[in-house]
């Protein structure tokens, strides 16, 4: 006796949900040493500064929040690849301003 298989069809429903757990995490690119490293944005607030980025108003506090601000968009794993790459704590700017011109952030 053979049984025959049953074949599940999407819903509208089921596959909507599907589209919207399966999406496609944002990215930005940025040039180090010549070579361009695309970076996954992990800030998930469209049209949002992080709020430590409204802290840095002077150069001196920008210095001591550039670490924070890089880990809430991009994450600690990421830093830590680019670090192993040579890039310096004050290069860290300009991965921020990266981010933010690929968001529309940037005037």
């Amino acid at each position: 006796m053979t049984v025959a298989k049953k074949t599940a069809e999407t819903t509208p429903i089921e596959a909507e949900v599907q589209e919207e757990t399966t999406t496609t995490p944002k990215t930005f690119k940025f040039t180090f040493n010549g070579e361009e490293i695309e970076l996954e944005d992990k800030w998930t607030r469209d049209g949002e500064l992080p709020p430590l980025i409204a802290l840095s108003s002077t150069d001196e506090l920008a210095g001591r929040m550039i670490t924070p601000i890089t880990e809430q968009v991009i994450g600690v794993e990421q830093i830590i690849d680019l670090i192993t790459r040579g890039l310096s704590q004050n290069e860290f700017v300009k991965v921020v301003a990266a981010w933010a011109e690929s968001r529309g952030l940037k005037n």
